[in-house]
């Protein structure tokens, strides 16, 4: 668990991850990779040499013929829409937190000092599986936190494991209510049969 001192009453949120790594590392590559071309280029250029990598003049002729009802053309524009919605929408969509904020002892998430405790979020998440796995009956269990809800699925060596998602539920719920997240974190519980 993390603890943050903060002026104020508010308490500070805590930062989300906006854009996928993979999707950031794609993007830089591409980037680095153009810049490094250009480069290349750019010094073949200084020192007399027509081309390294790409030839400029037959570059630009193919460009200057090409229409915009190229299939070629088309697919570019295409794909480039494309790459740009798919940012957008990484931009904008907001990631599952790092951690979560624990509630003060009085209530609220921070006490009167501004004190805040925050616990990370794959530590809620071992525990909520942890309290599945206490149930009577579970083999296995994990748990997925997001900002609202948490999925915790639960394995049970019985043929019937709709009898156990009530204890699976209150098993979760309690540990909820232990943590002080019962209200701020929605449970929903998936219990399989393992043997068949």
């Amino acid at each position: 668990m993390a603890t943050s001192r903060r002026s104020g009453s508010r308490p500070a949120a805590v930062p989300p991850r906006a854009l996928p790594s993979a999707l950031s590392l794609v993007v830089s590559l591409l980037l680095l990779g153009a810049a490094a071309v250009g480069l290349v280029e750019a010094v073949a250029g200084a020192t007399g040499r027509p081309y390294v990598l790409l030839d400029g003049p037959a570059v630009a002729g193919a460009l200057s013929v090409a229409s915009w009802q190229d299939a070629p053309v088309v697919a570019a524009a295409v794909g480039a829409a494309l790459l740009g919605l798919l940012l957008l929408v990484a931009l904008l969509r907001r990631g599952r937190p790092r951690a979560v904020l624990l509630p003060a002892p009085g209530g609220g998430t921070s006490d009167d000092r501004g004190v805040q405790v925050a616990a990370s979020r794959r530590s809620v998440e071992r525990s909520l599986a942890a309290a599945a796995r206490g149930a009577d009956g579970v083999l296995g269990a994990s748990a997925r936190a997001g900002r609202r809800r948490v999925v915790v699925r639960a394995e049970v060596g019985l043929h019937d494991a709709a009898a156990l998602r009530p204890r699976v539920e209150d098993a979760v719920r309690a540990r909820l209510d232990d943590l002080g997240l019962d209200g701020r974190l929605r449970p929903r519980v998936r219990v399989e049969g393992g043997a068949r």
